[in-house]
């Protein structure tokens, strides 16, 4: 008749009944305090009463409170002195809290935006939506699927090493990008991070793979236009190209020169960034007071700084530049100035030259006006 002969406290506090005493609990008849005990539960009971166990890792029931509670159980048969079945021994333990905490991490994990996986001995046992979207498939055709039919050849290797556990108690984190192949055979890249964890009694990885193809595509377009930008400023002749930063110290730094500066004066990029302006240390006072000036007025004002001096290198060389630098006010209220230093020097020899021409002509046609002047 399934009536209680003893039952535990925590029996009590599982089943929403602690402060009733044992001893007003005692023959009551089970199926009275859970008149919704559902039929397969007794159908189980029956059966173990007549000398069978059976056990369950979850199993959901509809509690005196109307909520729906999660538990683990054992049913046994116990046995009188001459071997009759006496009734049953019911062990269970309330998971509820386990339970809902699994539902709402896999609503969560369903829904996400990433790819989620589980791998254990190297095969898929574990993945939600996103990750099967990822790649082609559906999430049936991937559960028990080996990690590396997903992988590139090329990838194999460095993904089966990353996704390998380490010993038992042993945190193993996973951090890698590689080439992935999809359903279709075409190729993608991704990044995963994961650990190793527990699942379902035995270390597996757990982690999270993002699609970064487009990224990558991107990283790979940029790189191509600063390579081609590169190669256009380090071959431009005449010319520098270089940007350096202004503190609110007033401290001046030179963070880039192009390789141009080497065949103006002489030193490689690495000796320019370490020297006070651009290689050109020996200013004339009064044209290093001109650049200190316009940068100044340029720092201030944030406006173009535009100006022609004299210098030398450290060969000595005399020169005439340009300086055509605009500034951009950083994060740090720092500023920095993207710049073009232009050698005029033969532009300014070819003016000077023609205007020495231009003298020549003048005095040429004074003297002929002179002479025909006296010739008449």
């Amino acid at each position: 008749n399934m009536r209680y002969l003893a039952l535990s406290n925590r029996c009590k506090t599982d089943y929403g009944f602690p402060d009733i005493p044992n001893e007003a609990l005692y023959g009551k008849c089970h199926y009275d305090l859970f008149p919704a005990f559902p039929q397969h539960w007794k159908d189980i009971n029956s059966r173990c009463l007549a000398g069978a166990v059976e056990r369950s890792d979850e199993e959901a029931y509809t509690g005196p409170d109307g909520q729906t509670h999660w538990i683990t159980y054992e049913v046994r048969p116990w046995h009188t002195a001459n071997g009759d079945v006496g009734g049953i021994i019911i062990f269970t333990e309330s998971i509820t809290r386990i339970k809902e905490a699994e539902l709402k991490f896999r609503s969560l994990v369903e829904k996400s935006m990433v790819g989620v996986f589980i791998v254990q001995n190297e095969i898929f046992t574990y993945i939600n939506p996103r990750l099967a979207e990822i790649f082609g498939y559906t999430e049936e055709e991937m559960l028990g699927m080996p990690v590396e039919n997903l992988v590139h050849t090329d990838y194999k290797r460095s993904v089966n090493m990353a996704i390998v556990p380490g010993e038992p108690g042993e945190e193993k984190a996973v951090n890698l990008e590689a080439k992935g192949i999809t359903r279709l055979n075409n190729t993608i890249w991704f990044e995963a991070f994961g650990t190793t964890t527990l699942y379902n009694g035995a270390i597996a990885t757990i982690g999270t793979l993002i699609d970064v193809t487009g990224r990558k595509k991107a990283d790979e377009t940029i790189k191509e236009k600063m390579t081609q930008i590169q190669n256009i400023t380090d071959n431009l002749p005449y010319i520098v190209v270089y940007q350096t930063i202004r503190h609110q110290d007033g401290r001046r730094e030179l963070v880039y020169v192009s390789e141009g500066v080497q065949r103006i004066t002489g030193l490689t990029t690495e000796e320019s960034l370490k020297s006070q302006y651009l290689g050109f240390d020996q200013f004339e006072q009064e044209d290093w007071e001109k650049v200190m000036e316009a940068e100044i007025a340029s720092y201030n004002n944030l406006t173009m700084m535009r100006v022609p001096v004299q210098i030398k290198t450290y060969l000595g060389q005399p020169l005439t530049v340009e300086i055509v630098a605009v500034p951009r006010k950083l994060d740090n209220n720092a500023v920095l100035w993207d710049g073009i230093l232009t050698d005029i020097t033969e532009i300014k020899l070819a003016e000077k030259e023609l205007l020495h021409k231009n003298y020549e002509i003048n005095e040429i046609f004074k003297a002929l006006i002179i002479f025909s002047d006296f010739q008449y």
